[in-house]
């Protein structure tokens, strides 16, 4: 097959082709390549090569017509950009939210580059459609579906790093803390909008415009896979009339002091409806709005997340301290690498307590005691976060340094309140210590010298003020002193656990120094 028009158009405007770049791919099934395979593309007397994939744009596209090949060269990709970076750059040095710059900056943009190609099509997006109305027993599987994603996993390996936790660290504790939606709903964003574009700006002759049509007409899937996106807008099945009313009513709320709900309207236009006859259907108007969409989509990601933590053994201690799904203030506030990843560790299970140690050895939950209780006390007591932070007596220096290090702090912020600080002590300590690291609001009494408690809901005051400096000075300096706590509670670990492994040791090599003098004195005495 000759490309002779192509040749002759080249000449005429003086364009060189460089034939030993050009190569063809023939798209379609096996069975029908075999009837083609004697076919042989010319171009200026020069034979083309035929090839199984071919990278146009930096975007792989493959002779089966599946995106799985792209997507995979994306993570490749990604996953060298990471590498580099990790060389580079010293993530202690760095506060957290310069890391997330640097992913959202240099690694993100390669992994959904070409998105609104590949995503209609995925696996995780089909996934996403069918569960929208599921049941909880469905969330599981589909938080295991976004991990196992291509682009999820360098998501979560990035974030894991960043957090100072091992990769057997669980992803819906990573999630939570970090407050980060996964990839595949930016990804669909990104597709919407291009979607959006593609029927609003496009030219009535262009090859776009034809073959957004010819998707639409022969329901190819590229666009049966965006449609069911389409749908969870409950706009888009709605009558013309309705969806006009219910778009210039949101138009109008934004000004509004009391504006309609969207849930009114609907069923104002159901109550319309059927007063008509049933025989006759109104048109869908097929009207959408993408935030709408992604509200949707990201609140079922949320509810997942919610039932995923709570029916989790191993985050047990995080359910009981993680109520939202949003970025926890310490990764801000906190000064220091080390005293970050301590209090991460601790608080989504990634730590070397044997309550978690034991899981990897199949030790039964009641048999995962504390060394120290154990040894110098002879009390049997499960060792688990709740253990070392306010009963175990190892830690008791530090938990007293703790709560003299909160006292010279008049007033400390905690949850939805502000207290006086002079009211914790080691034995209410648990109620307060999770809640300094997950602040309500930055606000502040009116009454600095007051010691009763004042709800956050009275009290408002304005970002850069002398009162609003002065109460995040106070706010980092608890926040600090619960993470250095957790902190010098690790070291406090790893030391008697490394003097233990040390007694050990010389335990067994005294006895193997018995047992050889033995056996050398029988064999004198022989």
């Amino acid at each position: 097959m000759q490309l002779n028009i192509l040749g002759n158009f080249c000449k005429e405007w003086g364009i060189e082709i460089n034939e030993l770049k050009t190569q063809a791919v023939i798209f379609g099934k096996k069975a029908l390549k075999q009837d083609v395979q004697n076919i042989k593309f010319t171009l200026n007397g020069s034979n083309l090569e035929i090839v199984d994939s071919y990278c146009y744009l930096g975007f792989e596209l493959h002779q089966s017509g599946q995106v799985q090949i792209a997507q995979q060269n994306l993570k490749t990709k990604a996953m060298r950009a990471f590498f580099g970076l990790k060389r580079v750059v010293m993530r202690s040095k760095l506060s957290f939210k310069a890391l997330l710059t640097l992913f959202d900056s240099l690694i993100k943009p390669i992994l959904l580059y070409g998105a609104p190609i590949w995503t209609p099509t995925s696996t995780i997006n089909k996934s996403l459609c069918k569960t929208i109305n599921s049941t909880e027993a469905t969330a599981t599987n589909l938080l295991k579906k976004i991990s196992a994603s291509l682009q999820e996993r360098v998501h979560i390996s990035f974030l894991k790093w960043a957090l100072g936790v091992h990769r057997k660290a669980s992803n819906v504790g990573v999630w939570g803390e970090t407050g980060r939606i996964p990839l595949i709903y930016q990804s669909i964003r990104l597709t919407l909008n291009y979607f959006k574009r593609l029927n609003t700006k496009s030219k009535s002759n262009s090859f776009v415009t034809a073959a957004v049509k010819e998707q639409k007409s022969l329901n190819l899937p590229w666009y049966r896979y965006i449609k069911p996106l389409l749908e969870l807008d409950e706009i888009y099945k709605l009558d013309h009339v309705t969806a006009h009313r219910i778009l210039n009513t949101n138009a109008a709320n934004k000004a509004a002091p009391n504006p309609v709900s969207d849930h009114k309207l609907l069923k104002d236009s159901l109550k319309n409806q059927s007063n008509f006859s049933q025989c006759i259907k109104p048109l869908c108007s097929k009207k959408y709005r993408i935030p709408k969409i992604i509200e949707a989509l990201t609140n079922q990601f949320k509810k997942c997340w919610q039932y995923q933590k709570s029916t989790s053994s191993k985050l047990s201690f995080y359910h009981s301290i993680k109520h939202t799904f949003k970025r926890e203030p310490y990764l801000h506030l906190c000064k220091g690498f080390s005293r970050r990843y301590s209090t991460t560790k601790l608080r989504i299970s990634a730590h070397d307590l044997h309550i978690e140690k034991g899981r990897y050895s199949n030790t039964p939950r009641e048999q995962r005691l504390c060394g120290w209780c154990q040894s110098s006390m002879g009390v049997e007591t499960i060792e688990d976060e709740s253990h070392v932070l306010y009963i175990c007596d190892l830690y008791s220096k530090q938990r007293s340094k703790l709560v003299k290090n909160l006292s010279q702090m008049p007033l400390i912020e905690i949850s939805t309140e502000i207290t006086d600080s002079s009211n914790i002590n080691e034995t209410n300590l648990k109620d307060h210590l999770m809640e300094i690291l997950s602040p309500y609001s930055t606000v502040i009494p009116q009454n600095h010298q007051s010691l009763h408690i004042h709800c956050h809901r009275s009290l408002n005051i304005q970002p850069n003020t002398p009162q609003y400096i002065q109460f995040q000075e106070r706010r980092s300096y608890a926040v600090n002193c619960v993470c250095t706590y957790f902190l010098r509670c690790s070291e406090e670990r790893n030391s008697f656990t490394e003097d233990m492994r040390q007694r050990n040791s010389n335990a067994r090599n005294l006895n193997n120094f018995t047992i050889n003098l033995v056996r050398t004195s029988r064999i004198s005495h022989n």
